[in-house]
């Protein structure tokens, strides 16, 4: 994975846990309008709730004023699809 990945409304770059040195996804989603605050909020609670093995897991998520960072388990090194298709 790259270290910085720019999609249509977020970015994805690859933190790392300091205590365990596990890499994670992190997913920064800007939001300006309510709505947007709205949406990457339901995003959040969404995630919040899934566990499937073929569905990327939420690790943490940190909201403030003008973004939401959703911490998620990364997929690095091949297609999203081959990961999820691995397990």
């Amino acid at each position: 994975m790259a270290s910085k990945i720019i999609g249509h409304f977020s970015v994805v770059r690859q933190c790392q846990d300091d205590q365990s040195k596990q890499l994670f996804a992190a997913k920064i989603t800007p939001y300006k309008q309510e709505q947007q605050q709205k949406l990457v909020l339901r995003e959040y609670q969404l995630l919040k709730k899934l566990d499937h093995t073929h569905i990327v897991q939420l690790q943490s998520a940190f909201i403030t004023p003008c973004y939401v960072v959703l911490i998620e388990e990364l997929c690095a090194g091949h297609e999203l699809l081959h990961n999820l298709a691995q397990r």
